[in-house]
């Protein structure tokens, strides 16, 4: 990056005196164009923060695919200005949370940015609160925080905007999520009003022998809920197409024959809201019913939220 004016059209903007050459940044990936304009915002305005998108890009938490074309988000602690400017979406925290940041180090330079914790907490308050919930949880899993802080911290919180949905995603995130569209998906099972399913539920054959593993896990009426990527189907762990497809036959088989009832969610199923419309009317069928699983063989590493 180059703190100066660029007098040729082969150099691009990113903040107030700081341009980068137009190739070496469109061949950036999204999160490193996210990163660079990041850096340069905060060298623009130095008694700022980085926060919200740009602060969850530094932290490498999970975004969505338009994150690239939003502004920078800095919190700025005395902004007043009422001239807009263009690319930059100003923040305020108040003083309470004005001391939760890190100091952040990458290819593009050295900046302030919000802690992983209050990042997560601002993507749910700011943006999507599923957002917040997959950046919390992978948080939790890579050991940025603890449950307990985080439970410590939301209740300790005081009058703020947003706080209804900070208490619900604090209540939500847990370490036990694989991936960001599993913890998405906990966050449905939450909005529809579901009892907390168990997370990473393993499943025992009568001999000792594990049978298979569940996203998710309602051992009162034994019914479970996967999220189907498709990167087993391709290849993604040394199995090709054919025999990926045989063993998740055979596996859901064995798992039907001990009477557990499996909802598969997926790419297509999914973001319509098929998914858990199916879910919510499998779960009603299946409380009529009521069969428990056997007591003794089945193992979780927790519940998908408090």
């Amino acid at each position: 990056m180059r703190q100066k004016v660029a007098s040729s059209g082969d150099y691009l903007k990113l903040a107030p005196a700081t341009y980068i050459s137009r190739a070496d940044y469109f061949r950036l990936p999204r999160e490193d164009m996210v990163r660079a304009r990041a850096m340069a915002w905060a060298g623009a305005r130095p008694t700022s923060v980085i926060a919200g998108l740009s602060a969850a890009a530094l932290h490498d938490y999970p975004l969505p695919q338009w994150i690239s074309s939003e502004p920078i988000e800095l919190s700025l602690p005395n902004y007043h200005s009422s001239r807009p400017m263009s690319g930059l979406r100003p923040r305020h925290h108040p003083p309470a949370l004005q001391e939760r940041t890190v100091w952040v180090r990458n290819r593009f330079g050295l900046a302030r940015a919000t802690d992983p914790l209050l990042s997560g907490l601002d993507l749910a308050r700011w943006h999507r609160r599923h957002l917040g919930v997959q950046a919390l949880d992978q948080g939790l899993r890579r050991g940025l925080f603890s449950s307990d802080e985080l439970a410590s911290f939301v209740t300790g919180l005081g009058p703020l905007s947003g706080i209804k949905v900070l208490r619900q995603v604090a209540r939500q995130a847990t370490p036990f999520s694989d991936s960001p569209r599993e913890s998405m998906l906990k966050s449905y099972l939450f909005d529809a009003g579901l009892p907390a399913p168990h997370q990473q539920a393993k499943i025992f054959h009568r001999s000792g022998a594990m049978l298979g593993r569940f996203d998710f896990f309602w051992p009162e009426i034994s019914f479970a809920v996967e999220y189907d990527g498709q990167g087993k189907y391709l290849g993604e762990f040394g199995t090709d197409r054919e025999e990926a497809v045989f063993n998740d036959l055979h596996r859901q088989h064995s798992l039907s024959n001990v009477g557990i009832t499996i909802f598969r969610a997926n790419k297509f199923n999914f973001p319509d809201g098929s998914a858990i419309e199916g879910i919510r009317e499998l779960y009603r069928l299946l409380s009529m019913r009521n069969l428990p699983f056997v007591n003794g063989r089945w193992e979780s590493a927790g519940l998908a939220w408090r």
